[in-house]
């Protein structure tokens, strides 16, 4: 006797279901993926540099190479790491690039005191300094648009040069920059806080 075969019942067929349109972000840059605020920086900086928002020059180096807002993201993560000798390459490769580049500036300033550079920190800082309360930094320095970011950004700066003065045992000065930077923090008192406790010290 022949054995019956199994019978498999098939789900009926799906509707045919209408094709979705997928829309992608136009990038300024083809290899590297977009990110808004990027976008917005990239656009920024090339319109102050009076160029178009498309890619336009021929160069053959890689745009991470060759634009300051790719070198200050290299150079955060080289410093997240503790490799502060790569990241002082890449903040210094973007500051030859755009030496009013604020933030690459306090982040080498911290690089540099990382590395017992503490004279060129000190001078990355007061540069810092100087930018910030002039107000002329590049495009790339959103901060001082926000006058609480700024406020807090002119503090640290004030702690990390107190810092620089102490390695290069400069003491009045330090205490100067420690009251500088305590009169300056009296709207944020955990700042003021860790400021007194530096000059008690």
């Amino acid at each position: 006797r022949e054995e019956e075969e199994e019978i498999v019942i098939l789900p009926p067929p799906r509707e045919t279901m209408p094709s979705v349109e997928v829309e992608f972000t136009p990038t300024i840059v083809d290899n590297l993926p977009a990110r808004e605020g990027r976008e917005e920086e990239l656009k920024l900086i090339r319109r102050s540099q009076g160029k178009a928002d498309a890619q336009d020059d021929g160069e053959e180096t890689d745009l991470t190479e060759r634009h300051p807002v790719f070198l200050k993201d290299k150079g955060d993560k080289m410093s997240k790491h503790g490799n502060f000798k790569g990241a002082l390459r890449a903040y210094s490769r973007a500051l030859d690039l755009d030496p009013n580049h604020l933030l690459c500036l306090c982040n080498r300033s911290m690089c540099y005191l990382r590395l017992g550079e503490a004279a060129l920190a000190e001078a990355d800082c007061r540069r810092a300094i100087e930018m910030i309360e002039g107000g002329n930094a590049s495009t790339s320095a959103p901060e001082l648009g926000d006058p609480d970011k700024k406020a807090v950004l002119r503090i640290k700066m004030s702690g990390r040069l107190a810092k620089a003065l102490a390695a290069q045992d400069r003491t009045k000065e330090v205490i100067e920059e420690l009251e500088t930077a305590l009169k300056l923090s009296g709207r944020y008192p955990e700042i003021q806080t860790s400021i007194q406790r530096d000059l008690d010290d």
